[in-house]
């Protein structure tokens, strides 16, 4: 995930923002988070990307949040659903 500006230019520097990636329900599927420099953003880069890994059969929620460390204040709020199917 890139954080862009209104005028949709990348923000540099992404250092005092907080990722948060997390499942409605661990079991269906795991949240690994890690650092993912793209184009135009400094290091040290924030953990803005994850790795999914399977768990149990079903459908979950895959949630992001982004916050400004110094303020405090929510950046962006995000969903998607993850459909784990059986082996």
């Amino acid at each position: 995930m890139r954080i862009f500006t209104e005028d949709c230019g990348s923000v540099p520097d992404q250092r005092d923002f907080a990722f948060d990636f997390h499942a409605d329900d661990p079991q269906i599927v795991d949240v690994s988070a890690f650092s993912q420099c793209y184009t135009n953003v400094l290091q040290p880069c924030p953990q803005n990307a994850v790795d999914l890994t399977p768990g149990e059969p079903g459908v979950t929620t895959l949630r992001l949040e982004v916050t400004d460390r110094i303020s405090g204040a929510l950046v962006l709020q995000d969903a998607w659903q993850v459909d784990v199917g059986a082996p």
